[in-house]
């Protein structure tokens, strides 16, 4: 089956479309009612305006009122492709991102800045992926490092590549990829600390956490991990020689794949809640926490499709709802997990 990109079938001749005073949406900017739970997001607006190209403005606002998002789609509705420029904000009314999209995806130089202001990274997207050379700032505005990452074929994150390093000194201490680097790592909330040769892990590596305390001593042989010692905050210590465990369904990945997909397609899919007026992707991508009893939470989707569609993935993945945690550095850890969906067009069923 080809590829097709979700597109939204709507009216758009008008140069105005009539909407009531406001409107709420949850993180994947689903409508949701004001009394969800779920909401995060509302617009407000009599109407909705059309710039000189005919692209409908979107202004979201957090639930304190506080300007969080603008930009630009293709159709009146928000989950339209966006194209031009985005920006999103910090509660304190500071850009805290802005670039550009085409067709919907990530395009062309993007800028991300501290909540003070400055600027905090550059580089390029290039159909939703990084590109090139990618720079961090301090956020006095030194140069901080230099990074790239990789991607599979498939535009899956794969790792990235320290190339060049600076101390708060301004004095540089990793030089294509060799040498010494220090930055916080945003996801685990600590700064850590180490060698590379030619971009790969050598020797000692510490972690330091925010308040202080060490988080991990770890020993690395051309980018192996030998042998790790780390503490929780509890200062309860886990010695280990994996750096992750991924989490994994209850009944493992086999069972959990056969059941989900008869779960889904025999019990909702058979339903007629496919449209003949909407084109489907190929792969409905769900997103979801686990947390560090297994639970899952935050369950959204990087392409939502049709709330009926989405609805279905959502059910399914929560009567399957059993899961392993994560294991970083001998800890569980919280997690993200990616499910691809398949995705059939109507008449298939």
């Amino acid at each position: 089956m080809k590829f097709v990109c979700l597109i939204l079938l709507l009216f758009t001749s008008s140069l105005s479309v009539t909407a009531q005073k406001r409107v709420y949406y949850n993180n994947d900017l689903q409508e949701v009612p004001s009394s969800s739970p779920e909401k995060k997001y509302y617009s407000e607006y009599e109407f909705m305006e059309v710039n000189q190209d005919g692209y409908y403005q979107h202004s979201l606002y957090d639930l304190n009122g506080q300007l969080a998002k603008q930009f630009l789609t293709e159709g009146s509705s928000i989950l339209s492709k966006q194209f031009g420029v985005f920006t999103s904000y910090y509660t304190n009314g500071q850009i805290e991102s802005k670039g550009n999209f085409i067709v919907g995806k990530k395009a062309g130089t993007w800028k991300l800045f501290y909540n003070n202001g400055s600027l905090k990274e550059v580089g390029q997207y290039e159909n939703d992926i990084k590109v090139g050379t990618w720079k961090r700032f301090y956020k006095n505005g030194q140069l901080q490092y230099t990074y790239t990452d990789s991607y599979t074929s498939e535009s899956q994150y794969v790792k990235r590549v320290y190339e060049n390093a600076w101390n708060t000194s301004g004095q540089q201490t990793l030089s294509d990829q060799t040498g010494t680097i220090k930055y916080y790592n945003e996801k685990r909330k600590c700064t850590e600390e180490g060698e590379l040769k030619g971009g790969k892990k050598e020797g000692n590596w510490i972690g330091i956490y925010e308040n202080g305390q060490k988080y991990y001593e770890e020993k690395y042989e051309a980018d192996s991990l030998i042998n790790g010692i780390s503490w929780d905050k509890n200062n309860q210590k886990y010695e280990y020689n994996t750096l992750m465990i991924e989490a994994y369904p209850e009944i493992g990945y086999r069972k959990f794949d056969k059941k989900f997909y008869n779960k889904f397609q025999a019990k909702y899919l058979t339903k007629n809640i496919f449209n003949n007026s909407y084109t489907y992707a190929e792969k409905l991508f769900l997103v979801f926490d686990i947390n560090l009893d297994g639970s899952i939470t935050n369950i959204h989707f990087l392409n939502p499709q049709l709330p009926s569609v989405n609805n279905a993935a959502k059910n399914t993945l929560l009567e399957l709802k059993k899961w392993v945690p994560a294991v970083e550095r001998g800890q569980k850890v919280p997690s993200t997990f990616v499910l691809p969906i398949e995705l059939f067009s109507s008449d298939e069923y």
